[in-house]
């Protein structure tokens, strides 16, 4: 498959179809050609043209019945870094080429062949990060660097890329034929019901997941997405730049989301508006229509999923609220429903003869999906870990012998059909725009505090998105030093994880099986009124805890206080 640049700016792609026909792709950026925009840019940075490259091949190779040139098995690439360019690129040349080597190989510096970059500041935090895990990966782990590194600063055992690069073959051998539910990669889940797990995502839920919502939701090949997501999850990486690489669409992808900037962009980068739709999931139902006549944003296009999951639903219509829809009248075309779940376990409530309860309109429930291996809809890859695959399948659900994916999420369906989202079930909470894994929190503060019992569980805060987080904290003897606290914090966790709000109690209750009793907690929040133990409030201009008093309380009730 041969590229050229030419000099006008066009990148002109040729291939040879089958009976001997030929297909030519051109993205147009040169004088004498249409504005059509190249299909990627880097917002504030260069423009993406690899990824038509990717685009074409990986079109032809999956329609046309081409040879699928791609990583084998066994074969694993980690990417330590940010998203933007050099996330696709990878991404990219990985799908389209073909590695033959015996190890798994982990490239820590891959991506760092440009001195310009951001290799001074990022490097130390990611081998850091390696050292940490180097001892448990194993022998069968090589670990290889591009590019300018210092072997002084590297885990031990490092060797450098570019020998081996030289050394190897001009051509290659021929790679095996990989086919539709072939591996893509994985994408570590953002650890919606407990630590992230590797989902594994396959060549048909790439192309099912971006085509759900191009076509759902209506797009056009001639639309500029503005994508300001991490490209590490599904969301930004398969939702938003997959449009590009199967559909043609322009996508403006910025490392994260700027107020300031975001007209700007829109202006520069020509996006659509001209904003005529904001895709995504989690507006809350109370600012919807305020938010679309506010700023004439004419389809909201809310749809719920997960990487891994195979109940995904969508708002096509435009229904104020809800996340998606699945007809009450024909349940069996898309076999997902809400089921009855324990409150405080949230362990599903069966049968006498042991198949789930299915909810009735109004009613909460956890969302399920019928698992049908052989339907590329209904298949559930799982995660790497058997295990944690495991652990999102239940049984005897729709009905005997038949098995599930458990969302972890509780829906509610009204009596059309439509599902709106009510709260997430598990040791997981959303706040900032991330999914907060209470396991992973508290073991870190636990640490902090030489392994205090520390309980850490989401709150609603009126008038914000997701639930802030909030730990209790086993302080007996009043001893917590909450300014050394602060400053460990800051180091040991990203903003979006730290807890809000601290509560400092004589001790944590605990269950017969000894498990935290985070119900009631949940219950009173940080109400200063309802809670007896001491209340702080990470106050955000200070960057520290402070005593949270009912003035203070109720300025966070008005907005006053921002969070």
């Amino acid at each position: 498959m041969p590229w050229v640049w030419t000099q006008c700016g066009q990148l002109v792609i040729s291939a040879c179809l089958p009976g001997g026909s030929q297909f030519r792709g051109r993205t147009v950026g040169g004088r004498g050609h249409s504005a059509k925009p190249p299909p990627v840019l880097l917002a504030g940075a260069r423009m993406l043209r690899l990824a038509l490259c990717a685009a074409v091949l990986f079109l032809l190779r999956l329609v046309l019945g081409l040879p699928w040139v791609q990583v084998l098995p066994g074969l694993l690439i980690f990417y330590l870094g940010s998203g933007g360019w050099k996330f696709i690129r990878i991404f990219a040349k990985t799908v389209r080429r073909d590695l033959h080597f015996r190890v798994n190989c982990v490239c820590c510096g891959s991506a760092v062949q440009d001195p310009r970059s951001e290799v001074a500041t990022s490097l130390p935090v990611l081998f850091s990060a390696v050292r940490e895990v180097h001892s448990s990966m194993g022998k069968t782990v090589k670990m290889f660097c591009s590019g300018d590194w210092d072997p002084q600063k590297v885990p031990e055992g490092t060797e450098c890329l570019e020998p081996l690069l030289e050394a190897s073959p001009p051509h290659p051998p021929s790679a095996p034929q990989r086919g539709f539910v072939d591996r893509l990669f994985y994408i570590y889940t953002s650890g919606t019901t407990g630590m992230p797990k590797a989902a594994i995502v396959v060549h048909s839920r790439y192309y099912r997941m971006a085509a759900l919502v191009y076509y759902g939701f209506r797009m056009r090949s001639d639309d500029v997405l503005y994508d300001c997501l991490p490209l590490y999850h599904s969301a930004g990486n398969i939702v938003g730049v997959g449009q590009c690489l199967l559909h043609g669409m322009t996508v403006v992808i910025r490392k994260k989301f700027s107020a300031s900037r975001f007209w700007d962009d829109c202006v520069k980068y020509n996006c659509t508006h001209r904003v005529r739709m904001a895709l995504g999931n989690g507006l809350r139902q109370s600012i919807w229509e305020e938010f679309t006549s506010r700023f004439s944003v004419p389809q909201v296009a809310e749809f719920y999923g997960a990487t891994e999951c195979n109940c995904s639903l969508g708002n096509f219509d435009n229904k104020v609220g809800a996340c998606g829809f699945n007809s009450r009248i024909l349940p069996f075309v898309y076999p997902t429903r809400l089921v009855k779940v324990d409150e405080e376990t949230m362990e599903l409530i069966r049968r006498p003869d042991g198949v789930c309860i299915p909810c009735k309109p109004g009613e909460p429930g956890q969302l399920v999906g019928r698992i049908i291996q052989n339907d590329p809809l209904r298949r559930f890859d799982g995660y790497v870990s058997e295990s944690a695959t495991s652990k999102k399948i239940a049984r005897d659900v729709f009905k005997k012998g038949d098995s599930a994916y458990l969302s972890g999420d509780v829906l509610i369906m009204d009596e059309f059909g439509y599902m709106y989202f009510k709260d997430r079930t598990g040791d997981t909470f959303r706040w900032k725009g991330e999914n907060v894994s209470t396991t992973e929190v508290e073991g870190t503060l636990s640490r902090i505090l030489d392994m205090t019992d520390v309980v850490v569980y989401g709150v609603a805060v009126p008038g914000a998105e997701g639930k802030a987080g909030m730990a209790a904290i086993a302080d007996p003897h009043n001893g917590t030093d909450l300014e050394k606290f602060g400053r460990k914090l800051e180091r040991a966790l990203p903003p979006y994880a730290r807890p809000v709000f601290l509560r400092l109690l004589p001790e944590v209750n605990k269950t017969g099986t000894y498990k935290f009793q985070k119900t009631e907690m949940k219950r009173e929040g940080f109400n200063p009124n309802a809670v007896s133990d001491r209340l702080y409030f990470l106050e955000p201009s200070q960057g520290k805890y402070v005593p949270l008093d009912e003035e203070l309380y109720q300025n966070i009730l008005s907005g006053k206080q921002k969070l």
